[in-house]
């Protein structure tokens, strides 16, 4: 009986450790997700950053995705003028926007500085014109301490099982068309 009743203990013991770990590998997981979140995100504009983009075109590449590549205009300006405060304004002002011009389902990014990235799955090309004028329009005139914002804009395709980045490449490019005052928007 003194045999059983140690084996019974050491069972006991074990399941309990054996909990515990489990218990420890959540909060891990749980833990991991969390910094993951914290890191792919941009703790401004609480828009996704670019750390999040190579994920985000490898989900839209089967179907393929309109990319939209977004660049303030004179936002150092508003920043040296202005100070920072207010150009951190201005970037929460044009993130804001942008998320109320767009699909909720559609994936926004702070990709760096006051460059932004929409990359919408099924939104095809005139629709995004559209919307972008619409987004011009949002942010024409100045509102709550911020100064009406302008941006240049660039449209790409990805095509279904096309090439990431060649897309964003495009995008990019067609945005720096619209800067220059040629045809791209």
């Amino acid at each position: 009986t003194e045999w059983l009743l140690a084996l019974g203990f050491v069972l006991a013991l074990s399941l309990r450790t054996q909990n515990a770990l489990q218990t420890s590998i959540s909060d891990l997981h749980s833990t991991q997700e969390e910094l993951r979140r914290l890191v792919d995100f941009d703790p401004l504009t609480a828009l996704l950053n670019r750390r999040a983009l190579p994920a985000i075109l490898r989900a839209s590449q089967p179907e393929g995705a309109t990319i939209l590549f977004l660049d303030l205009d004179g936002f150092k300006q508003i920043n040296d003028e202005r100070g920072h405060a207010v150009g951190d304004q201005s970037l929460k002002r044009f993130a804001s926007a942008l998320k109320e011009s767009f699909r909720p389902d559609d994936a926004f990014l702070r990709y760096g500085g006051d460059e932004f990235i929409v990359v919408a799955k099924g939104l095809d090309r005139a629709l995004a014109e559209t919307r972008v004028e619409e987004l011009r329009a949002r942010l024409a005139h100045p509102e709550g301490g911020v100064p009406g914002l302008r941006f240049s804009a660039g449209i790409a395709q990805l095509e279904p099982a096309g090439h990431p980045e060649d897309a964003l490449r495009a995008a990019d490019e067609s945005m720096y068309a619209s800067r220059a005052g040629r045809s791209a928007l």
